[in-house]
């Protein structure tokens, strides 16, 4: 195991060449400048709505009057769903064997203006009424 020992007072430079960074601060011209955290995304592939089984026709209709992403349309359909079911089963988790209704939580991230609530209104109408 290596110990880090601080050198001697005559070891260490009298002026380190500094150099401003953006948004504040310095720089030591002896280092690399600091990486991005995150690497840019690659495109989506388009969501395969086709998959959806019965909720097809609902998702196409929605992506048809609204006009979002159809990721977002999905999602909206997806999560209504089991609102729409909730009061006719229940599901028993293993070792347990309590009910617990049937849910699910999903999560849009989009910035915003992307339809997100236009969608959940559309596909939750029938839940509201």
């Amino acid at each position: 195991m290596s110990r880090f020992v601080a050198p001697a007072a005559g070891e260490l430079p009298d002026k380190v060449p500094l150099t401003p960074f953006p948004g504040g601060g310095f720089i030591s011209e002896n280092r690399e400048p600091p990486r991005p955290l995150y690497r840019t995304a690659a495109p989506a592939e388009p969501y395969p709505v086709e998959a959806m089984g019965t909720l097809t026709e609902p998702t196409k209709a929605i992506i048809e009057l609204t006009q979002p992403l159809a990721g977002i349309c999905a999602n909206s359909v997806l999560s209504a769903a089991p609102l729409a079911t909730q009061g006719l089963a229940d599901v028993r988790l293993p070792g347990t064997g309590r009910p617990h209704p049937v849910s699910l939580y999903p999560l849009s991230i989009a910035p915003s203006g992307e339809r997100k609530t236009s969608c959940d209104r559309e596909a939750t109408q029938g839940v509201r009424n």
